[in-house]
Order: C-alpha cells, then sequence, then structure tokens
C-alpha cells in the first residue's frame, strides 16, 4: 500500500513494486490477477497507478493498465485481471506496480498477486 494521505503534504510519491524475475518461456498465456483498492482525490494533481510489464528483465516496460481519474476498487476492493499477451514464451518477465503523481491525496493497495501461466 501507498498512502499519499498519510506521507501530508511535502513528499510526491513515486512508489514502485516490481516482481523478481519470471520465466514465462513454456507460457502460451500469461494472466495477472490481484485485488485491488485504488481511491482517487479530485482536488490533488492526478495521481496515476499503473501496471507495466517488461520481457526483458526492466530494461523498458509496457503499460498494461493505468487508473487515474476515479476510484477503482473503493469502496469495496475488486479483483482485477489482465491478460498479458507479450509475456508468453518470455524468459525474463517483470511486473511492476506504480503509483505517482500522488501528493496528499488518497492511496493504492494491492494484495493477492497472482501471475498464471496457461
Amino acid at each position: 500500500m501507498v498512502d499519499s494521505d498519510c506521507a501530508g503534504t511535502t513528499p510526491t510519491q513515486d512508489e514502485q513494486l516490481i516482481t523478481p524475475s519470471l520465466n514465462a518461456s513454456s507460457c502460451g498465456q500469461v494472466v495477472l490477477e490481484f485485488s485491488n483498492q485504488f481511491r482517487w482525490w479530485s482536488g490533488g494533481p492526478a495521481e496515476v497507478a499503473d501496471v507495466d510489464v517488461s520481457i526483458d528483465g526492466g530494461g523498458t516496460w509496457a503499460n498494461v493498465l493505468r487508473m487515474q481519474g476515479a476510484s477503482d476498487g473503493h469502496p469495496a476492493p475488486n479483483t482485477k485481471v489482465v491478460n498479458l499477451p507479450q509475456a508468453a514464451g518470455q524468459s525474463n518477465v517483470r511486473i511492476r506496480f506504480r503509483y505517482y503523481h500522488g501528493n496528499w491525496d488518497w492511496w493504492w493497495a494491492i494484495d493477492n498477486v497472482k501471475v498464471l501461466c496457461y
């Protein structure tokens, strides 16, 4: 969880949670699932919650989900399911959860992260 409201007025958040490298070389399909609660505050500088994927170990990132401009999973958390077609067959996959432009706004909480290989 990153809590911009708790951090106060001085810092601006740019926080990342990145998985270790995942070997999806035997996967025909890769799916990310996680519990989500993004609480957006309309009076702030438009904080953003992104999910990105890298197939080169974190050298480059591609955005696969963006939450901005409205709460998602608030007040009751929801489950996000994100297909990652670019990860199928790749041996050096990383997933990044990034919350940024938060400055005394609200928060993003994630839990129950699963990466499924089919």
